[in-house]
């Protein structure tokens, strides 16, 4: 009997703990972006010497880790790094023949790309990311269109360490989630999320979705239907749309046929490879290794930092202005 009566004293102790609120309140708790002051520079090569800066961040940083898809003869300046800091590098599994004998280099496991061109570095105690759409090859510097973006920040920096992390120990196409996805940086939202796991294409759509004035676009490869023919929906409805495509815009999947038959202003840009990455929308600039498409949606490990604001916005929007009106 006693036995029965501690039993029925325990159930209604954890009634009253879930029902009334002892270590349970009914709610969820919701995610508050943190606040923090850093610095943003952004580079377009080959216009800014995106070569010294990739090569003066080797020489006085500390502690780097980077998931790049493909290199070249840079990796000597790793090389020579790794005698006095620590340096770790994942790459895609196709530039394999290329870096094998870096024993500080892994490879992915060839089930999808890693498309990744991040860096994390440490200087003068300060923490540091960089990324974007450059491929640090001679043809990345020299030739092709892309965007370099150094930002300080220590948010940041947590993120793409915990993605660093997976790669390095073989989670590949997979992961957690992001931690800190929004960050109030320098007074502004900043974004960031990495594919496929934090969804890239839907944080593009639902910006694309909520554009007011504009939507401008650099891409190197853009398939998803999703995507194209909301930006035509929002183009009927009066949005400002502008876009430039690479001269490879000739796959059959491609978006640049259905836009530019219904005469959205889109071009192609017949100079070296565009390879940007890059939606404008309004007064906020979307970055990093995605193009939209299906494998960089669900397959590819890929990264994205959206940021919404003016002046950030308006240094690309210069950049697109340039290219479309060099661009041929």
């Amino acid at each position: 009997m006693k036995h029965k009566l501690l039993i029925s004293f325990f159930l209604i102790l954890i009634f009253v703990s879930i029902f009334l609120g002892f270590g349970y309140t009914g709610k969820v708790s919701e995610y508050i972006a943190p606040d923090e002051q850093g610095s943003i520079d952004v580079y377009f090569c080959p216009t800014d010497n995106c070569r010294e800066v990739y090569s003066n961040i080797i020489k006085d940083s500390n502690n780097i880790n980077c998931a790049i898809f493909e290199m070249d003869s840079i990796i000597q300046e790793f090389d020579r790094k790794s005698s006095v800091t620590n340096v770790k590098i994942v790459s895609d599994n196709s530039a394999k023949h290329k870096l094998s004998n870096f024993s500080f280099v892994r490879f992915d496991n060839n089930n999808q790309l890693m498309h990744n061109k991040f860096c994390l570095f440490e200087k003068n105690n300060k923490k540091f990311i960089l990324t974007g759409s450059l491929n640090p090859t001679e043809n990345g510097f020299n030739k092709d269109r892309n965007n370099l973006v150094v930002i300080e920040s220590s948010y940041l920096y947590g993120n793409y360490r915990e993605e660093f992390n997976e790669l390095w120990n073989g989670f590949y196409g997979e992961g957690e989630k992001v931690q800190y996805p929004r960050i109030y940086f320098n007074g502004f939202l900043l974004e960031n999320y990495f594919c496929p796991e934090d969804e890239c294409e839907s944080r593009l759509f639902n910006l694309i979705k909520n554009s007011n004035e504009r939507i401008y676009f650099m891409t190197f490869s853009f398939t998803s239907d999703t995507i194209g023919d909301y930006i035509i929906k929002k183009s009927s409805e009066g949005i400002d749309v502008k876009g430039i495509f690479d001269k490879l815009k000739d796959d059959k999947y491609s978006e640049f046929s259905k836009m530019k038959e219904k005469k959205l202003n889109v071009k192609v840009y017949e100079g070296a490879l565009l390879h940007h990455k890059v939606f404008i929308v309004d007064d906020t600039v979307l970055f990093g290794s995605y193009n939209p498409t299906s494998s960089g949606d669900e397959r590819n490990d890929e990264n994205i930092i959206i940021i919404h604001n003016k002046e950030i916005a308006d240094k690309f929007v210069k950049e697109l202005n340039y290219l479309f009106e060099n661009g041929k």
